[in-house]
């Protein structure tokens, strides 16, 4: 192994860069007039970076992705285009003394992203935890009130709550 990769780095310094600039800088044809790239990241309007997986893309980040007891972290989301709404439910996020199961975090979506900053109680159990993520959809109707509450997508990720250090202060 050590001597096959020491033959090519003795014939890349001996050929030098003039022997490679064909590859590297290979010619690309533009599409014919009328038709699209295979790989053109654009939209029905021609707006650059805005393609489907964008649009549809779930996940949740929680940073730092290991606190400790007694500290804050930031939940970051992103969910697609038509959620107006975001919940995030954690085990990690129960307010001291409480005995839920998980407790739900409420975030308000602008153009599919949305972030909230919760804190971690000193009591919280140390250890891996999960996540969760849900969208919604929620429509008011205005003369009834009647709220309708649609899933759209879920995602899901783990921190691993450390213990307690009185030295980081």
């Amino acid at each position: 192994m050590r001597l096959s990769t020491g033959a090519c780095l003795a014939a890349a310094l001996v050929l030098g860069p003039c022997a490679f600039a064909d590859l590297a800088f290979a010619h690309v044809q533009p599409p014919p007039e009328g038709e699209e790239a295979a790989g053109d990241n654009r939209d029905s309007a021609g707006e650059p970076g805005s393609s489907w997986w964008a649009k549809n893309f779930t996940g949740v980040k929680v940073r730092p992705r290991r606190p400790r007891q007694d500290s804050d972290v930031r939940v970051l989301v992103r969910c697609p285009s038509e959620a107006t709404d975001a919940i995030v439910l954690s085990k990690v996020f129960n307010p001291p003394g409480a005995r839920r199961f998980r407790s739900p975090l409420g975030i308000g979506l602008d153009e599919g992203r949305g972030f909230d900053t919760k804190y971690v109680a000193y009591d919280a159990r140390r250890g891996p935890r999960r996540v969760q993520l849900k969208c919604l959809k929620v429509d008011v109707e205005d003369f009834t009130r009647h709220r309708t509450v649609d899933l759209i997508s879920r995602a899901h990720t783990h921190v691993f709550v450390r213990k307690f250090r009185k030295g980081r202060f």
